[in-house]
């Protein structure tokens, strides 16, 4: 699955910068960041995922890869910090019309509204903030056959990276499948097992858990 997906990224030619919103302040990054929505392009064309829970969508350039590589996917996108991106899910509304996609303001409390929803894959963007990442990651793998996060060799983000490593590591019993998509924009891809399917947050979750600025 792994040299598919990296194939399809290789094969693409899905330049997000064509749709970049001339306000977004990151847009002197965009050159390096092409890999990386190529990458999502091709998880979602490996994958074929009939539904998608994104967190931190920002303006919607990972939305619209991930739509391109399966137009027939039902995407949620989720942004916690709108403040800091004044307008950016208005502008990923815009470049993502016409696919079936909806954003709102949030996080990974809104996997609530959601019910019993089961999705195909739930995409998480690595954090400065270990501990953020943890619970984003926790709650993830109760409602997700498939869970990526982005940036997982991101230097900014090594918190996040130990973190993550942790959870497989504490829970490598409940995972069935473990995937490291390489540089440049490593992602981390696994496979929570279906006994972690909606099962409730064990109250000894966060029991021993070091904090971000142990790790």
């Amino acid at each position: 699955m792994i040299e598919e997906i990296l194939e399809a990224a290789r094969a693409s030619r899905f330049d997000f910068r064509e749709h970049a919103c001339p306000a977004d302040p990151s847009r002197g990054e965009h050159a390096e960041q092409v890999p990386c929505y190529r990458l999502q392009q091709g998880i979602s064309r490996v994958l074929k995922p009939q539904s998608v829970l994104q967190l931190d969508c920002r303006y919607g350039y990972g939305a619209l890869a991930l739509l391109r590589g399966h137009p027939a996917l039902r995407l949620h996108g989720f942004d916690p910090n709108c403040g800091e991106t004044a307008g950016a899910l208005d502008w990923a509304r815009r470049i993502t019309h016409g696919g079936r996609a909806d954003f709102a303001e949030g996080g990974i409390e809104q996997l609530e509204r959601f019910g019993d929803e089961l999705f195909v894959l739930i995409l998480l963007r690595a954090q400065p903030d270990g501990d953020l990442s943890w619970r984003e990651i926790e709650p993830a793998t109760r409602f997700a056959r498939w869970v990526a996060i982005e940036g997982y060799y991101d230097p900014a983000c090594k918190a996040a990276f130990l973190a993550a490593n942790e959870f497989l590591h504490r829970f490598r019993q409940d995972i069935d499948a473990v995937h490291l998509l390489p540089e440049p924009h490593a992602h981390l891809l696994f496979a929570p097992s279906p006994r972690l399917h909606h099962a409730p947050p064990e109250e000894d979750f966060h029991a021993g858990r070091r904090s971000s600025a142990e790790l």
